[in-house]
Parts: structure tokens; sequence; C-alpha cells
């Protein structure tokens, strides 16, 4: 996988080098994009009177 982006941005798949940093760094990219999607799909609920949800499941 390394090499292939590697490729993508110019540089020859054995000089690319993948450290734990990378890692942390894709993990805290996902885990901010995951919570702005869940929050963003929430804000119509969020709106709703409790009654009226309610109302809706029947």
């Amino acid at each position: 996988m390394a090499g292939t982006l590697g490729t993508l941005f110019g540089k020859a798949a054995e000089n690319v080098i993948v450290t734990p940093h990378h890692f942390v760094l894709v993990g805290v990219a996902g885990a901010g994009l995951l919570i702005i999607a869940v929050l963003v799909s929430c804000i119509p609920v969020m709106r709703m009177k409790p009654k009226a949800i309610l109302s809706q499941m029947e």
C-alpha cells in the first residue's frame, strides 16, 4: 500500500517510509470525520420535539 501511494506522489516505492506517527494521524483524522458525520446526521432528530419523534414510531 505504501509503495502504491508513493508512486502516486512521485516517489519510488523503496523510498516510502510509514511511521507509527502516520498511523496515528490517519486514525485521528478518521475518528474526527466519524464524529462530524454522526453529529450532522443527528441534527434533524435533535430539532424535533420528543412527542413528534414518538408519534412517528407508530
